[in-house]
């Protein structure tokens, strides 16, 4: 699955009444259900507050970090690579060739999150997360379930949802001052390695949270960023995943229980290139590790450990 990274960035601007972290269900080993519970939990206890709505940010790389949506996708992935790969699949001849559980969970699904789970797979035989709507499929499960829970006299307020996805118009921002800068240092880098005749690195800056003239740029031989999938058995550049003590997710964990009860939403405004602000990075920047350090500080512990490790 994706990374956070985006969704988290954007809950601190914004401060949402609740943000799903990928990596912190995988962490967790969130069910479906749990997290069902957990935003039926949240509308609930507005609605007792009298606050009949509230704003979910939700990453597209939500589903497979759930357990057992994540095994599900897999099933289904090896399904069209055994078939092709064919635009897509019946949910009906899909579940007879699923284990069942699995088979139990696709068919518990709403009709349009079936289909979209049953589309063409990407081209390295993955699911094309962008087409599946993860936001509707939460909304109308948590729907659902407050349906239940007012069956049972357990809630009385309302529930309807709008639902966005915002993945182009992040794509398509205009930059900030910070961005173009990024963009020109990293131009810069690369030249350089180009003018020195290296091949096989990736520029990469850090120290970005001083002033442009201040930050440090380096180059990471490409070999260093990958790994092997475990599906396919080829190389390939694994996204990064959000740290769970990472600074960003400290904040989050410190404000997050206080933005479901409050109106705490930010917004930050159109860009303006003028502001002063605008030359701030993003917070995940901010926080960015330095892999030159990151570097030096291995390098220092296995020194450590050499002198340390001696015959006898």
């Amino acid at each position: 699955g994706e990374a956070s990274h985006i969704a988290v960035e954007v809950a601190l601007k914004t401060q949402p009444n609740a943000i799903l972290v990928a990596e912190e269900v995988a962490a967790r080993r969130l069910s479906l259900g749990d997290i069902i519970r957990q935003l039926a939990d949240m509308v609930a206890e507005r609605a007792d507050a009298k606050r009949n709505f509230g704003l979910v940010v939700v990453p597209e790389g939500l589903l497979p970090a759930i357990p057992e949506v994540g095994v599900l996708i897999g099933e289904l992935n090896e399904l069209f690579a055994k078939q092709g790969n064919p635009p897509s699949i019946p949910a009906s001849e899909a579940m007879k060739c699923l284990t069942s559980w699995s088979g139990a969970l696709l068919q518990a699904l709403p009709t349009f999150a079936q289909e979209q789970l049953l589309l063409q797979r990407q081209s390295d035989g993955n699911i094309q997360l962008q087409q599946v709507e993860t936001e509707k499929l939460l909304a109308t499960l948590v729907g659902e379930e407050l349906s239940r829970r007012k069956s049972a006299d357990a809630f009385s307020g309302k529930y309807s949802f709008v639902t966005t996805s915002i993945g182009y118009q992040a794509r398509s921002s205009v930059p900030s001052n910070f961005d173009c800068a990024l963009g020109i240092s990293h131009g810069v880098a690369a030249a350089t390695l180009v003018f020195n005749r290296l091949n096989g690195y990736m520029t990469s800056l850090s120290n970005l949270a001083a002033k442009p003239n201040q930050w440090l740029a380096d180059a990471i031989p490409l070999v260093a960023l990958l790994s092997v999938v475990p599906a396919s058995k080829e190389l390939a550049v694994v996204p990064a995943k959000l740290g769970m003590d990472s600074p960003e997710m400290k904040v989050l964990r410190e404000w997050r229980e206080a933005w479901v009860r409050q109106d705490a939403f930010l917004n930050p405004g159109p860009l303006q290139v003028q502001d002063v602000g605008i030359e701030r990075p993003t917070r995940i920047a901010e926080g960015k590790r330095d892999y030159l350090l990151d570097l030096s500080l291995v390098r220092d512990a296995l020194s450590r450990g050499h002198k340390a490790l001696r015959p006898g």
